[in-house]
């Protein structure tokens, strides 16, 4: 008998639904991606134990006749395609055939259905003629049984129960009930970004999650389902809609308008950099109605946005992006979020130029803005430029201010700025006395505001790496220098404050830390898994300092948050966080990992940033802390906290031989 051998059909049928249906998330994008294609201006969706124990999706689409209900459940059975060359011409979400068989194959399935009349599928097929009833067909482990009559609305709605029962391995490496009904937020809530004019229903375990009303407003949808507050934030669509410019969303979600397309087309909705995250989750990215993963896109917009965002920091937006059928390949993956353009570069110029544009109306042509084109802070913004590479933002390079210069220290009369070099602010007596260790307390009793303490200013002498230094002044508010006869030694005031709050935090982390109360609960609006996590986290979270209760699907209500270095943190620093935490979890954490993610993640969002301003005693008190760290000549994460240049580099760089 020969080595090799055909699978049997039960067995292959599990294979190649294990490479659709990961999880209750793919069932969840399987079914509404149909009911999409159908035509539905309503889709429901409803979950029990995350998915595991039941998920329903109905819909009020075309729907299906008797006839059809036994082929759909067939493998390679679609109504998309009819021959190879539409692979290129796609304007549905759906076409491999697999979804429903695949599902089928690992669940206890029942489809329910009564073709609407008078009506036709979304992508483009005749409605099968009007029933007075629907019909019914049931199917377990990949065998179905006979098509019977069945009383239901017009439409089309599929029961699946017990997801994987009879793939024990893979339903033993899901997680829990909590994680995997988040999951299906996620995803749900991308589809409902990229159809604004469908309304959706959301249920887990018997309540309401949320809602969309289908009005067409991309704005509105994200509110629902990402945070109502930063909806309210969001400009757009850039360009703006309007007779002889882009279409708006609803005119092109048809097969018909995309086909007519001949050329790339986006929209943009913007929320504005002081409201960007620390990760990419908040990015939305819509092709030809289909939710995808585009890094070029993502790369566009933040390139748009420059200097305006801090490091590791990104900015939240919605883009609509419409382009040929033929000129794109959706097929490159089952679960069809990686996509393949033809003319790549031209695309990120068309997005690059319309978040660039976007930014420029909001900040120049905003209520906020002042007559002469500078926004609140009294800089004029910056605009990156092809034709002008000298406005390039340099990645990572720190933010530079001060009497509205925009390139450098210089003002618009070529000599330096006095604001530029000044210490245009200081914190209060108390928060410096205790910012960076006690050695600050003495240095700022009894000063005034207008002079820095009598010898802990410019001149004063601090010993680090065994050496003393002498505090010489603060660089574009982000690096201080210090001098010694020999070198010249410049600290990243964040990465310097970053070390101290690690350690600080650490020293805590046996025990509850010191708390500051908020007058007023603070309201933060989660993602799905980030809300999950915090409830998975929430024991140190609470050792940290971050007291909250649920309020709501994936809404706190922060009651307390910690105090660090004589400041409290701000209520937002939770939110991030998350999201921190979000990108940095694996499949498996031990707990000291995630203790040590977390206060990380804190010690960052505590620490100073750059473009603070500090009070002279307030950088030779960060020195003295830094000095007693562990390892003060690195941060937390690794960063160099300090670099020394000796007099004779300094020498050889001027030729002083």
């Amino acid at each position: 008998m020969g080595r090799i051998a055909v699978l049997p059909p039960e067995v292959a049928e599990k294979i190649a639904a294990g490479e659709v249906i990961e999880r209750p998330a793919s069932v969840v994008k399987e079914l509404v991606e149909n009911a999409l294609d159908a035509g539905a201006r309503r889709v429901e969706v409803w979950l029990e134990n995350g998915g595991l124990s039941l998920i329903r999706v109905r819909d009020n689409g075309c729907g299906m006749s008797a006839d059809d209900l036994p082929v759909a459940l067939r493998r390679h059975a679609t109504s998309k395609i009819r021959e190879a060359g539409d692979l290129w011409r796609l304007t549905t979400l759906g076409f491999r055939g697999e979804a429903l068989p695949s599902i089928a194959a690992v669940s206890r399935l029942r489809i329910c259905s009564r073709p609407a009349p008078a009506a036709g599928a979304g992508d483009g097929t005749a409605a099968a003629p009007a029933e007075a009833t629907g019909h019914v067909i049931d199917a377990e482990g990949g065998v179905a049984g006979p098509v019977q009559p069945f009383g239901c609305a017009p439409g089309t709605e599929v029961w699946v129960r017990d997801l994987f029962y009879n793939v024990p391995a893979r339903r033993k490496f899901l997680r829990s009930a909590q994680a995997e009904a988040g999951r299906c937020d996620e995803v749900l809530a991308d589809l409902a970004l990229s159809r604004p004019d469908v309304a959706f229903e959301f249920w887990r375990d018997g309540r309401l999650v949320w809602t969309t009303s289908g009005n067409g407003d991309p704005r509105a949808v994200f509110g629902a389902v990402r945070d109502p507050v930063l909806a309210l934030e969001m400009r757009g669509p850039f360009p703006p809609a309007g007779p002889g410019v882009e279409p708006g969303v609803e005119t092109l979600a048809s097969p018909a308008a995309l086909l007519a397309l001949d050329t790339p087309r986006c929209q943009l909705y913007l929320a504005p950099a002081s409201h960007s995250r620390p990760s990419r989750r908040w990015q939305s990215v819509l092709l030809n109605g289909r939710p995808v993963d585009s890094p070029m896109a993502s790369k566009a917009v933040e390139r748009a946005f420059g200097r305006r965002l801090m490091s590791r920091q990104y900015p939240v937006f919605l883009l609509y992006l419409w382009v040929p059928p033929g000129s794109v390949d959706v097929n490159v993956h089952p679960s069809k979020r990686q996509v393949r353009f033809q003319q790549e570069d031209s695309l990120f110029r068309l997005i690059y130029h319309t978040a660039e544009a976007g930014l420029y109306r909001m900040e120049a042509g905003g209520p906020w803005a002042a007559a002469d084109g500078r926004d609140g802070r009294g800089r004029v913004p910056v605009y990156p430029s092809e034709e002008e590479p000298g406005t390039q933002p340099v990645a990572g390079s720190p933010p530079l201010q001060g009497n509205g210069a925009t390139h450098g220290p210089e003002s618009a009369g070529g000599s330096w700025s006095a604001a530029a070099v000044s210490w245009p602010g200081r914190l209060e007596e108390e928060a410096a006395a205790t910012a960076y260790g006690a050695a600050a307390v003495s240095a700022a009793a009894g000063q005034s505001a207008a002079a820095p303490a009598a010898g802990r200013g410019p001149g004063v002498d601090v010993c680090l790496a065994g050496q003393s230094w002498r505090y010489v002044g603060q660089v574009w508010n982000t690096y201080l220098l210090w001098q010694s006869p020999q070198a010249l030694l410049v600290v990243d005031q964040h990465a310097a404050h970053e070390r101290v709050m690690y350690e600080l935090f650490r020293r805590r982390e046996a025990g509850p830390s010191a708390v500051q109360e908020l007058l007023m609960p603070e309201t933060l609006t989660l993602t799905a898994e980030e809300f999950q996590l915090w409830a998975q986290e929430r024991e140190l979270l609470e050792r940290l300092g971050f007291f909250a209760d649920p309020f709501g699907e994936r809404t706190l209500l922060l009651r307390t948050v910690p105090m660090a270095g004589g400041r409290s943190m701000q209520p937002h620093v939770l939110r991030n966080l998350l999201a921190e935490l979000a990108e940095a979890r694996g499949t498996r954490w031990e707990q000291r990992d995630r203790e040590e993610v977390l206060i990380r993640a804190a010690c960052k969002q505590a620490a100073v940033k750059a473009g603070d301003p500090l009070a002279p005693q307030e950088a030779v008190a960060l020195m003295e802390a830094l000095a007693k760290t562990e390892h003060p000549d690195q941060c937390p994460h690794g960063r160099p906290t300090w670099r020394r240049f000796s007099a004779s580099d300094l020498a050889g760089w001027f030729e002083r031989h």
